[in-house]
């Protein structure tokens, strides 16, 4: 009789003792899932090889939505976004906007940026802008498993290991705007290219018109390309 009550005695022990690591296995669980799912609607995978940087401080400026205008790319074959001053007289570059509370970057060739980050390359601080272009506030950044706050003003910390994963800035691979070049004589689309650290290949192409001679008939890329690419120009020769 001493035996059964012993046995039950301990088999209570042992239930209670499953029971508790199931409960505190389902709190455990249930408290990830909660954090996972508070920061889910702006949540990043994966590192972002793509930033932006500036030099010197961005134009500030305010617009409504009147001032906003969709273009589209038929070199990329994409929309883009791009600002006008208050007097539709010429765009903003190299500018944050502000537009009904929301804030935007346009590059240096006046297109809104997407789905990048932004700063300042000598420091740790950026701005992470979502898929729309708006600036990221009051939320989660997760990277390689760990989640880094962006605050109220939109900066987020990027932790030494990140910040070291980049280049040097003497180094550093950016961004740089490809400029028009169709039209050009070859020597200024040349030293163009070179002086924003492109490279470029040249095909050249039979012309009867011999106003084309020497003349950029054609190029591979326009818009953003990272530094140290190659840009193919297509010229023409003349042959009579």
């Amino acid at each position: 009789m001493w035996y059964n009550v012993d046995i039950k005695f301990i088999g209570g022990i042992i239930m209670k003792k499953i029971i508790v690591k199931v409960l505190s296995g389902l709190i455990i669980f249930s408290s990830l899932f909660s954090v996972a799912a508070s920061a889910n609607a702006n949540e990043y995978s994966g590192w972002r090889s793509n930033t932006i940087f500036y030099d010197g401080q961005p134009t500030i400026a305010y617009a409504d939505s009147s001032q906003w205008d969709k273009r589209y790319d038929s070199v990329k074959y994409e929309y883009y976004w791009v600002c006008a001053t208050p007097d539709f007289q010429q765009g903003y570059c190299n500018a944050w906007i502000c537009t009904d509370g929301k804030w935007y970057f346009l590059n240096t060739d006046g297109r809104m940026e997407t789905d990048v980050l932004i700063g300042d390359k000598s420091k740790k601080e950026r701005y992470l802008l979502d898929e729309t272009g708006a600036m990221e506030t009051n939320t989660y950044w997760d990277q390689f498993g760990s989640s880094n706050y962006i605050d109220s003003n939109g900066l987020v910390n990027l932790p030494d290991v990140y910040y070291k994963m980049m280049p040097t800035s003497s180094t550093q691979s950016q961004l740089v705007t490809v400029p028009n070049l169709v039209e050009s004589s070859i020597e200024t689309a040349k030293n163009a290219l070179s002086n924003i650290n492109l490279n470029y290949s040249i095909i050249f192409y039979d012309t009867n018109d011999q106003s084309n001679n020497g003349k950029v008939l054609k190029q591979s890329d326009f818009g953003k390309v990272q530094e140290g690419s190659t840009i193919t120009l297509t010229v023409g020769k003349y042959s009579s």
